[in-house]
């Protein structure tokens, strides 16, 4: 009996033995497909060994600061008299597609500035490609704070709270630069992860919002917990939060939400509002707009063009003018 107990568990660990190098070598080659025929030397972004677990590679040309951030020369320690604000955000904020001075951020600044005269308004630019909620809190943590914000200025994508290791919508950078210790658990888990996600909003009728929109849902116990770190770190510290929510641009039009997704979106801005957070909906401002007029292509529903990003500074600059006129 002994004997076949022992066959048992070293027949088994053989088969599990097997099947983890078959994953691996499979998610080897998944791996290097994700940045096929790129140069690992000149890729913008470099593994990190905390929750970022990538960041922008500094001074990259015209692309990256000395801090590596698509951002002006920065130092830590700000001048007297500026009110600083730090943007943190995901490829909308940096978005390497859009000319630096033509970026929401960088409007932002000229136009508060010309907005409130004898102000001095530094905004600085965090903006990470790939980010979602969890790397971005991280980076809060790991860079943000030593430059001595006044503010926060939340860029939150409904696509934000996706798990990077999952099926985040990073272009594959966080399963590109992260090692799982093993592939057999982690498939296993993202399969999980997976069915459950669905069984949540199919038993809530969210089957047919958009997919952005379900993670919201199933993932917000996660992401709840990182902005009531943000809201611990910014009591702590005494700077003030401004959260803004930009859409996921819809193929056709608005309807593609349904009322459905609209009352997640709602339901957003009141979880952040019940954190202290100002909050501002910018999809309750697009809604009445073609997408086609400010999404940068038909076949990219996250990121705006041009005339978005003036868009998004104009709406922002007449939002928070009022609040930082009185700070």
């Amino acid at each position: 009996m002994v004997k076949r107990i022992g066959l048992a568990l070293a027949t088994t660990v053989i088969l599990l033995g097997i099947t983890e190098f078959g994953y691996r070598i499979y998610d080897s080659r998944a791996r290097s497909e994700i940045l096929a025929g790129r140069d690992p030397d000149r890729l913008i972004t470099e593994k990190v060994d905390d929750g970022r677990i990538f960041r922008l590679r500094p001074n990259r040309k015209t692309e990256t600061n000395s801090h590596g951030f698509r951002d002006l020369p920065r130092h830590h320690r700000k001048t007297p008299g500026t009110y600083r604000i730090a943007v943190i955000g995901d490829s909308v904020t940096m978005q390497s597609t859009i000319q630096f001075d033509d970026l929401y951020a960088t409007r932002l600044e000229r136009k508060l500035n010309a907005m409130l005269p004898g102000r001095h308004i530094e905004i600085l630019n965090f903006g990470v490609t790939g980010y979602g909620t969890s790397q971005e809190l991280a980076l809060l943590h790991a860079e943000v704070l030593s430059f001595e914000p006044d503010a926060l200025l939340w860029q939150f994508h409904l696509n934000d709270a996706i798990d990077p290791m999952v099926d985040g919508g990073d272009g594959g950078l966080g399963k590109y630069y992260s090692r799982p210790r093993s592939a057999v658990f982690w498939s296993l888990q993202r399969r999980w992860y997976r069915l459950q996600r669905t069984r949540t909003t199919c038993a809530r009728g969210l089957d047919e919002v958009p997919s952005d929109l379900q993670h919201q849902v199933y993932r917000w116990r996660v992401i709840g917990d990182a902005f009531r770190d943000v809201a611990e770190t910014a009591a702590e510290n005494d700077f003030d939060v401004y959260v803004f929510i930009y859409p996921t641009w819809p193929r056709e039009n608005w309807d593609e939400y349904s009322p459905a997704g609209f009352a997640v979106v709602d339901d957003l801005v009141a979880r952040f509002e019940s954190l202290g957070f100002e909050t501002f909906d910018l999809v309750e401002v697009f809604r009445s707009e073609s997408p086609s007029k400010y999404r940068l292509a038909s076949d990219d529903p996250w990121h705006p063009n041009q005339a978005g990003h003036e868009a998004i500074a104009d709406e922002l600059s007449q939002w928070l003018a009022p609040m930082l006129s009185t700070e």
